[in-house]
């Protein structure tokens, strides 16, 4: 059996999208995910322009 045997693929990613309770029901079917990606791109445009302005967060 091949890493990129197609068909074990495509039974993979059936058996995913057929699990109730997998990411992809409970995220890439969910409505609020475009708010989440909002979001996450407002806080990696403010870690960006903190880091451009050398403020930086140490962490540890």
């Amino acid at each position: 059996m091949s890493h990129t045997d197609p068909d074990l693929l495509a039974q993979t990613i059936e058996r995913w999208r057929g699990d109730p309770a997998a990411t992809y029901r409970s995220w890439f079917l969910w409505e609020e995910r475009i708010k989440n990606f909002r979001s996450i791109r407002r806080g990696l445009a403010q870690i960006s322009a903190e880091i451009d302005a050398g403020i930086g967060r140490r962490i540890g």
